[in-house]
């Protein structure tokens, strides 16, 4: 264990049941790696302990749960949940979530919503001056490509987890390229693609959510 989780299972203590690292998967060059974890307690009152966790702003995420939130939180980040499933490295304690069960409804509906969500984002962003639309470009394409591969490893049972291999699924299912989304995967700048063209595609898998 590094710094940080050794510090967080020493500030849980007995109320920690289990601490996982998961989420490895690789992003666009222009985001750096995000490392994630889980740490599912028994009592959250730990945390108004007067305690600060050293180094815990390098870890992109810490989510905590106690063992009941688990099951009951499943309808409502899906696509979370089954990130944890697929992909989850059990640091410490008992490992509860290889019994969780993701529906594959509640992870198509995230999917459609936050594909949606993207779209009437650039939609509003397409008002404005290039250097914001670039901001808004970096954002929607990780969640794209996170949503996207959450519902393909749902439906097909598989478990990609590179952006390209992603993308390559994607052009497969709806028999077309997306070049400006490659292009911007590719990209060390989120900016550095045809903002409208990006759109365009966008709004093609928005059309097409609905048959995945």
């Amino acid at each position: 264990m590094n710094t940080v989780t050794q510090s967080i299972v020493a500030h849980f203590g007995e109320s920690l049941d289990a601490l996982y690292r998961y989420g490895r998967q690789q992003l666009p060059r222009f985001r750096s790696e995000e490392v994630h974890l889980l740490a599912v307690v028994s009592d959250t009152d730990i945390l108004l302990k007067d305690y600060k966790v050293p180094f815990l702003k390098k870890i992109h995420s810490l989510q905590v749960f106690t063992s009941a939130e688990l099951n009951q939180s499943l309808d409502v980040f899906p696509l979370e949940f089954l990130d944890m499933k697929l992909d989850r490295e059990l640091i410490v304690g008992t490992d509860g979530l290889a019994s969780v069960e993701v529906a594959i409804h509640n992870v198509r509906h995230q999917a459609e919503f936050c594909l949606r969500s993207t779209l009437l984002r650039l939609r509003q962003a397409a008002l404005l001056a290039p250097k914001e639309q670039k901001g808004v470009v970096g954002v929607s394409t990780s969640d794209v490509v996170r949503a996207l591969r959450g519902l393909l490893n749902m439906r097909n049972g598989t478990s990609l987890k590179t952006p390209d291999e992603v993308v390559a699924e994607i052009e497969q299912w709806v028999s077309k390229p997306f070049p400006v989304l490659r292009h911007l995967l590719a990209s060390a700048k989120p900016g550095d693609v045809d903002f409208s063209a990006y759109r365009k595609e966008i709004e093609f898998l928005v059309e097409r959510i609905d048959s995945l």
